[in-house]
């Protein structure tokens, strides 16, 4: 591993203090950590994520804005630490004026490659998890790492999932999330039925 680092709770999807991560930016910011923790590469992502959203084989993707590019990040503790619900630090929180730190102004024109990319890694996630509903955090690596993307990502930047979710946002963020989600009821209803003939 090399700083920066971010720094997630190991329990997810459960208490307020699931939600509670950091970013590391040097080793003192490490020391302020109480384990047990998941630590992760920070990948510079242009400061944007994509999140994939799975009901069934429906599959929604929306650009969100991320964390900003930490290359040159000097926060004076070495440490940063937010809650994932609430809106991300500032720039300046890492030591960055704005204009060192602004996320880029979105995908442009490889928002189509990067979204099939991301429809085809949430629902390849689902099929290996066994389950049908899902969310899917992706970012795309600034940098090249030496991988090269391949199958629906084929010139894509390298993909990286850093966040699953066993469940989608729900209606605000899945245009049609009711529709979806009844219809995959009645499938499996259909689907239990039929096994039980």
């Amino acid at each position: 591993l090399r700083y920066p680092l971010i720094c997630k709770p190991l329990l997810a999807c459960g208490p307020a203090s699931s939600h509670e991560l950091a970013v590391v930016l040097r080793e003192e910011g490490l020391a302020a950590l109480r384990p047990p923790l998941l630590l992760q590469n920070f990948v510079r992502h242009g400061g944007t994520l994509l999140k994939g959203y799975c009901v069934g084989r429906h599959v929604h993707v929306v650009e969100r804005p991320s964390l900003p590019d930490l290359r040159n990040a000097e926060a004076a503790s070495g440490l940063v630490r937010f809650d994932s619900q609430q809106p991300l630090p500032a720039s300046s929180a890492f030591g960055l004026d704005d204009a060192r730190g602004r996320p880029a102004a979105g995908t442009g024109g490889a928002w189509g490659l990067r979204r099939a990319c991301v429809e085809r890694i949430t629902l390849d996630l689902a099929h290996r998890l066994g389950v049908q509903l899902l969310g899917v955090d992706v970012v795309f690596a600034e940098e090249p790492s030496g991988a090269q993307a391949s199958g629906a990502c084929t010139g894509a930047p390298q993909p990286y999932v850093v966040d699953v979710n066993y469940f989608p946002h729900g209606p605000h963020s899945f245009p049609g999330f009711a529709r979806a989600l009844a219809g995959l009821a009645k499938q499996r209803v259909g689907s239990a039925r039929r096994g039980h003939k």
